[in-house]
């Protein structure tokens, strides 16, 4: 049997035991996989990011690689817990939303635990049956514990930007390590309203603009040129990032999540 990589992504914190618990359950169940984290600093129980950080990560993994989610972890008859098979990665949390945000309705499968492990607790419960659901996906039996389901029994839509006249508006989604700003508008959401126009890159204010996209944090000149200057990219994950090279932009702005980013054509 091919070795299994198994991720974590958690609101639990790197300061707290609760990742333990459930890495080492893991460990017991599956001493071969090799478990990795994405991150346990979520924001408490922020959906949104979560699906942001796993749209943006998972596919660098390997095919076959089991994302386990414990955000928003409260399991029960009315809210199971359900695994995922997407772009032949495999995701398992609570049915809580978080799966449709990352598919946009493009899952390949959908299967619902059958029975819960632990009814005592609800944390344990979420971690005992979280680990025998990515057994049994290890072990290719997840019909013996499971049942296919057509649909989720929580969905939610993605926040889209929206264009009003000669506007692309968009809102911060995401706050990184680095405290740049990442906008809920991709490259290719950009590059089809801008074309080949002028534009400015309005963020939070008109007081604050840009209008070129850099394709380095460091490429408009020497490090006097572009130290604490206002910048725009496009990251790794695909979407609009807004940065100040080495300084904190949104400190420095007073930018937070849903702060408003909006693309004026001139």
């Amino acid at each position: 049997m091919k070795k299994k990589i198994i991720t974590l992504t958690t609101d639990f914190g790197e300061d707290s035991f609760y990742e333990a618990i459930l890495k080492g359950k893991l460990m017991t169940t599956l001493p071969n996989a090799t478990i990795t984290s994405i991150t346990n600093n979520i924001t408490k129980f922020d959906i949104r990011e979560t699906a942001f950080v796993l749209r943006s990560s998972y596919k660098f993994f390997p095919e076959g690689t089991i994302h386990i989610i414990g955000v928003q972890t409260e399991v029960s008859d009315s809210k199971p817990l359900i695994a995922m098979l997407y772009d032949k990665h495999y995701f398992i949390c609570a049915d809580n939303g978080i799966l449709s945000l990352i598919s946009c309705g493009k899952q390949d499968k959908i299967f619902k635990l059958n029975t819960l492990f632990n009814t005592t607790n609800n944390f344990l419960s979420f971690i005992e049956s979280t680990s025998t659901f990515a057994s049994a996906i290890s072990n290719d039996n997840i019909e013996n514990i499971a049942s296919p389901i057509s649909s989720f029994s929580s969905e939610l839509i993605d926040l889209s930007p929206t264009i009003i006249d000669n506007e692309l508006h968009g809102q911060v989604i995401y706050i990184d390590s680095y405290n740049n700003a990442v906008v809920n508008i991709t490259q290719e959401t950009f590059q089809n309203f801008v074309g080949d126009k002028k534009f400015f890159i309005n963020v939070k204010s008109r007081n604050a603009q840009i209008d070129r996209i850099s394709k380095t944090y460091t490429d408009n000149g020497s490090k006097n040129d572009f130290e604490g200057k206002l910048l725009a990219i496009f990251g790794c994950h695909g979407y609009l990032e807004i940065a100040m090279c080495y300084s904190d932009v949104s400190q420095l702005l007073g930018i937070e999540k849903g702060s408003p980013v909006t693309v004026s054509l001139i």
